[in-house]
């Protein structure tokens, strides 16, 4: 059960007023991203180390990994709004998939650094972000493992 009420429709900030959002804003890096089949732009690739989010801004990501026999399979399409990464922030593994660029699209990454250390401060903040990738986590959870 969640206390927090949905705000907008990023699945990150979906808890947070505007105020706090904008505590957030100055530390979020945009990245622009063009996968036309000729360039393949990779967020983070399978056992990577990072730990930072990101979020659809526009476009789509997919979520790939490789079977044993070495044939690329697509597990989830993740649209504007959903966020990717979670798993890492919460938890210090390695990335599980590989993550790529659909098209033209944009996704905007929260470094954990900032975050963390924002949350650290903020604390209201810190329960409302870690609700949100709770929801996102047990979402992608169902998602993932309906495809598998």
């Amino acid at each position: 059960m969640n206390i927090f009420i949905r705000k907008n429709d990023d699945d990150l900030l979906k808890y947070l007023d505007a105020d706090e959002i904008n505590n957030i804003k100055p530390f979020r890096k945009i990245i622009e991203l063009n996968n036309n089949d000729i360039n393949n732009d990779i967020i983070f690739s399978s056992g990577d180390k990072g730990k930072d989010i990101y979020l659809v801004a526009e476009g789509l990501l997919e979520i790939f990994d490789t079977n044993s026999k070495g044939k690329e399979i697509v597990i989830v399409t993740l649209y504007e709004g959903e966020i990717i990464g979670e798993v890492n922030f919460a938890i210090s593994i390695k990335r599980h998939f590989s993550v790529r660029a659909k098209g033209k699209t944009k996704v905007i990454c929260y470094s954990y650094k900032q975050l963390t250390d924002l949350m650290r401060k903020e604390k209201i903040i810190a329960a409302k972000i870690n609700a949100a990738i709770n929801d996102s986590m047990a979402d992608k959870t169902i998602r993932i493992t309906q495809k598998l």
